[in-house]
């Protein structure tokens, strides 16, 4: 995925993959593992991210790869939105693009979506039903069978690199709120992700 998306860098697998061993301190199911397997891939490295990321699901009869913003808090939800009616003929462009309609699809809607477009934006306007998304990522579903396959790898891969504009576009937008801070009597110092985000590639 670093070959296409250079931002990632060389991410530390330790601190990509979600734990398997669940808390079971108050819960009555005292089981002690997950039934699903968790992968995120960013340029922080790490599963908290609020970056857009690249993400693998592996649960039975639930496979899948997906990439996205996922459970934004309330600022970072509205730069978002905010971010996609300013540019949303690049966002258009983006999810329009004939391999990615085809091979990844529309953004998922999920059930806390909001019926109404929220309050300070236009309901007329051409990305109204985005801005009732809480959540911008799309998913690709995949059968058991190939989520353990030998050529799992690729397959996300190839995926991922349809994915790639679509996470670049998102992470443009977050970036705003996230860049370093400019330190008193100099210039900010971007980190590798900001400083691979002014570059075209």
């Amino acid at each position: 995925v670093g070959a296409f998306d250079r931002a990632l860098g060389s991410p530390d697998p330790r601190k990509s993959l979600f734990r398997t061993a669940r808390d079971t301190r108050w819960s009555r199911d005292k089981s002690p593992y997950k039934a699903n397997f968790g992968l995120s891939l960013n340029p922080e490295g790490r599963t908290r991210s609020a970056l857009s990321s690249y993400y693998v699901h592996v649960e039975p009869n639930n496979c899948a790869v997906a990439a996205g913003a996922y459970m934004l808090d309330a600022d970072l939800l509205k730069t978002v939105r905010d971010g996609i009616v300013m540019d949303f003929d690049e966002f258009s462009a983006i999810i329009s693009k004939r391999d990615f309609a085809s091979k990844i699809g529309d953004l998922v809607r999920d059930e806390d979506a909001l019926a109404r477009v929220p309050a300070g934006f236009d309901k007329n306007s051409p990305a109204a039903e985005y801005l009732k998304l809480r959540h911008f990522y799309v998913s690709v579903p995949l059968s058991d069978a190939e989520a353990t396959s030998a050529d799992f790898v690729k397959k996300a891969a190839a995926l991922f690199k349809v994915m790639h504009p679509f996470n670049r576009f998102l992470n443009g937008i977050i970036s705003k709120k996230t860049a370093p801070e400019k330190p008193s009597g100099g210039k900010a110092q971007p980190d590798k992700f900001h400083g691979f985000l002014d570059m075209e590639y």
